[in-house]
């Protein structure tokens, strides 16, 4: 008597519907983060120019989306999980390190000091990154599993999902906290005033060359932290809740004003280099 072999036969992996969904999640979950930490702002401060390095936020938003594209299929590309995962890893490594020498200023002066400072800092990322990705190698293998069993997309959504509302939050904590945003529209609406009246604030006008530049467009970043480096004198009081907004003109020349409290004109001076 024959017996009969009624055990399932093996499926063979299915790498480019692999690859192409690893594409798809990848530049889904850039998209994401691009949306939360690029476009945030804009939405919850209107108005307000913002400077946005290195490309501004509708590219940084683009190039956002096209790396996580790129990191998907590269995490996706081969078999093994843990080469893809690796692989991206490494990638994402390399991306910390360009991106932080594209931001840099004065690069041609200190290129050699940047480039090893920024491979330092890409160290520990590199292993931060190798469990993120393999999160992201699992749910491109799990869908890759339920394509080849038939399962409806609609059963699938929910770990993408996921990973995407997680890499929204953490685009949402670059997003300035409410005191900055108020502060930057506080700083905005005084120098759109100057613009509009041709007139110096009082602020204003002890800051050598602000007339000079008065009309020329500019970008405004708020900061909380390490403003002690612009060296403007200011008072104690309520010190730990002091904040600077920098505002970049697009002739290179900067102004720094330092807000010390709501109901008080800021501390401010210009800079034709901004200080690091």
């Amino acid at each position: 008597m024959t017996a009969f072999d009624l055990s399932l036969p093996d499926s063979e992996p299915d790498d480019r519907y692999r690859r192409r969904i690893g594409l798809l999640i990848g530049g889904a979950l850039g998209l994401a983060y691009g949306v939360f930490s690029q476009l945030g702002n804009r939405l919850l401060a209107p108005g307000v120019p913002l400077y946005q390095p290195p490309l501004g936020a509708w590219l940084n938003t683009l190039v956002f989306t096209l790396g996580g594209a790129a990191l998907g299929l590269l995490v996706a590309w081969p078999r093994s999980g843990m080469k893809g995962v690796f692989l991206m890893a490494a990638a994402g490594a390399a991306g910390i390190v360009l991106l932080s020498l594209a931001t840099a200023r004065g690069l041609s002066e200190s290129f050699a000091l940047r480039l090893v400072s920024a491979i330092t800092l890409a160290l520990p990322f590199w292993g931060m990154l190798v469990p993120i990705f393999a999160a992201v190698r699992w749910v491109i293998g799990h869908q890759e599993e339920a394509h080849r069993d038939g399962q409806n997309w609609r059963g699938r959504l929910l770990w993408p999902g996921v990973l995407i509302a997680l890499v929204a939050v953490v685009g949402y904590t670059s997003i300035y906290p409410a005191r900055g945003r108020e502060t930057l529209r506080v700083a905005n609406a005084m120098l759109s005033e100057a613009v509009a009246s041709g007139a110096t604030p009082d602020a204003l006008a002890q800051v050598d060359g602000f007339e000079d530049h008065l009309r020329e467009p500019y970008r405004l970043a708020w900061e909380g932290t390490n403003i002690s480096r612009y060296r403007i004198a200011r008072p104690s009081e309520n010190f730990d809740f002091h904040s600077a907004v920098v505002a970049r003109y697009s002739s290179g020349w900067n102004l720094v004003c330092i807000y010390v409290a709501e109901d008080k004109p800021p501390l401010c001076r210009g800079f034709n280099a901004l200080p690091r």
